[in-house]
């Protein structure tokens, strides 16, 4: 009776990582494909703000010196954006296989085919280009959020194993 009970919360609270990640990446990859679907000139407005706004945070702790470019903030942001879908990516298809080969290639296929989609829409819009350095770039941060939630999947495994033997 209890190890039915076990199995059954189990059960929830895998479906409840599921839904979770599911619908981090889902949100995820509209906020992707909103931001390509702004004209160039809108976009260009944004990072200004940001630059704005962390060039004032800079400013205030005494780092002025350092110059933040606007490039470097739209390459950060991309960056950001796509490590931010690599760890949801990898946290859906991990809660569905426990199959390393399979969530790592499944994960990898994805990180790869939504910057591709990503640059396809922007190469439509008014000011805006495809470039493969931005799909390699996005890729890579896709790529480094996967990494980050493996291990983050490992540790809590080893440390729920490492519980479960004392």
């Amino acid at each position: 009776m209890m190890n039915q009970k076990n199995n059954c919360n189990t059960t929830r609270v895998l479906w409840i990582w599921r839904i979770v990640f599911f619908i981090g990446t889902v949100l995820c990859i509209i906020f992707i494909f909103s931001r390509s679907l702004s004209p160039a000139q809108q976009s260009n407005d944004e990072s200004g703000k940001v630059l704005g706004l962390i060039q004032t945070i800079l400013d205030n702790i005494g780092l002025s010196s350092i110059g933040i470019t606007h490039h470097f903030v739209r390459k950060m942001a991309h960056f950001i954006e796509y490590f931010i879908l690599g760890i949801f990516l990898t946290g859906t298809v991990r809660s569905f296989t426990a199959d390393i080969i399979r969530y790592f290639s499944v994960s990898l296929f994805l990180g790869l085919l939504v910057p591709v989609c990503d640059e396809f829409i922007q190469s439509f819009i008014s000011g805006r280009s495809s470039q493969i350095s931005d799909v390699l770039l996005d890729f890579s941060g896709a790529v480094c959020g996967m990494v980050l939630c493996y291990l983050g999947i490992l540790i809590y495994n080893r440390w729920k194993q490492h519980r479960r033997c004392l």
